[in-house]
């Protein structure tokens, strides 16, 4: 496998996996994952997660494009991924 699909893998993991989840009542239910609703991939969290310090930088520079703050999330987020697929 090459790196590169090897971080596209690692990128569309789901971030938080769990076959089984226990309810307030103690009971075991099957998870979203298991019934095909995943939620986040491990690229849309860290993408996430960059997302509020971009924001912060680009208000404080005066420069606030939406699009801009997007784009360099993902850019991080991938190149994340490309450091842990090594």
């Amino acid at each position: 496998m090459t790196e590169a699909n090897r971080t596209e893998d690692l990128g569309a993991q789901v971030a938080f996996p769990s076959s089984l989840a226990t309810g307030l009542d103690g009971g075991l239910f099957v998870s979203a994952e298991v019934a095909g609703c995943g939620g986040l991939t491990k690229r849309e969290l860290f993408a996430a997660m960059v997302l509020p310090g971009l924001a912060r930088a680009y208000v404080q520079g005066g420069d606030f494009m939406e699009g801009h703050i997007a784009e360099g999330a993902v850019k991080i987020a991938d190149a994340l991924l490309k450091e842990l697929a090594k």
